[in-house]
């Protein structure tokens, strides 16, 4: 089993228990002094300097400022344009979706028109077809017409007595 180590700070009172008594302060070592700095010598060339790179420091500030402008505003123009893109998207597809349907509606149309032709175009050959038959009997039925009259003639002039002569 590993020990556990003993806490540092003031231990924990107990039921029961009385509250042992405060320590008391001892005195500590003064902590050592940092090492002197060395003076800077503020010459005219040095502030000179200075104010060199504060002024391109201003500058390279001010660009990256600007620079993060136009980057937001591409930004926050790329996220508009995407999401007008996405908006004519959603529209696009609806009206494919739309215009499927439409189709889908014109072809079953067009589909029972063709059945309708169809059916139009077979009783038109059955009428025709009839037609035909009908003109064929009635051909038919003229030629026996005809035939039968010649019959009769010829039974009466059968049936009828010679003429005499006088």
């Amino acid at each position: 089993m590993k020990k556990k180590k003993k806490t540092q700070g003031p231990p924990k009172p107990s039921v029961g228990r009385k509250r042992p008594a405060a320590r008391k302060a001892t005195a500590r070592a003064p902590a050592p002094k940092a090492a002197s700095r060395p003076r800077l010598a503020f010459t005219p060339d040095f502030i000179e300097e200075l104010e060199a790179a504060l002024g391109e420091l201003r500058r390279l500030s001010q660009e990256l400022v600007s620079t993060r402008r136009e980057l937001l505003a591409e930004e926050s123009s790329a996220r508009g344009t995407e999401g007008a893109l996405r908006r004519e998207l959603e529209t696009l597809r609806t009206e494919l979706k739309t215009a499927r349907a439409e189709s889908e509606i014109a072809l079953a149309n067009a589909r029972r028109v063709e059945g309708r032709l169809e059916a139009a175009a077979e009783a038109e050959a059955r009428a025709r077809e009839a037609q035909r038959e009908a003109e064929h009997a009635a051909d038919r039925a003229r030629d026996e017409l005809l035939w039968l009259r010649r019959e009769l003639d010829r039974m009466r002039a059968a049936a009828e007595p010679p003429a005499v002569a006088r």
